[in-house]
């Protein structure tokens, strides 16, 4: 079924569509949604789509006989895949499309990860032990709390604590750069009088 879904979203998709004006990316990523899920409805499944905000754009893909999937779509005009603030799920087909070069492919996320990372045993080195989830946490947690204490202390500036965020960590070619995402409660001033 798979192979169907991306042979029916090859021979419909416009690439003139898939270009992006003037940093649209939304219109486009509706473009291509609507396609994939043209195809799957002739081709007689069902699905529901995913609200703004979700990370997955086609849900509960459901044809007769198979389990439920999901599919997410990405678009890249360089080959380099913006996630933003969701990583790859390994349970997730996502499809992505080349628009520099006209291509579509249909990948399980599992097998995205595992072809673009270098996450596994063969990172070990010899004598040195990782230290455990559990213990990182704890530690991350110490360490934030020392950082948000030397703010309020003026020892850093708000300034600095978000610098401290912006940094780019690899994991073979899939890489991490987080951003500060402030907000602010403001609370209005009365008017004097």
């Amino acid at each position: 079924m798979f192979s169907l879904i991306l042979e029916g979203v090859c021979n419909e998709i416009n690439w003139e569509r898939m270009v992006s004006n003037k940093g649209n990316t939304q219109e486009r990523e509706r473009y291509y949604i609507g396609v994939v899920t043209n195809v799957i409805t002739r081709l007689g499944g069902t699905f529901n789509t995913a609200g703004s905000q979700e990370s997955v754009d086609i849900q509960d893909v459901i044809f007769p006989g198979m389990e439920p999937f999901h599919i997410e779509g990405k678009s890249t005009s360089s080959g380099h895949f913006m996630l933003n603030d969701t990583m790859i799920k390994s349970n997730v087909h996502y499809m992505l499309f080349y628009v520099k070069h006209n291509l579509v492919t249909l990948e399980l996320g599992a097998d995205i990860i595992k072809r673009t990372t270098e996450i596994g045993t063969h990172n070990m080195v010899e004598g040195r032990k990782p230290a455990s989830k559990e213990a990182i946490m704890k530690a991350f947690g110490v360490l934030m709390d020392e950082a948000t204490y030397s703010v309020r202390c003026g020892v850093m500036s708000l300034f600095d604590f978000g610098q401290m965020w912006k940094q780019t960590w690899k994991f073979g070619k899939l890489s991490s750069r987080p951003r500060p995402n402030w907000s602010i409660t403001v609370p209005h001033k009365p008017i004097e009088s």
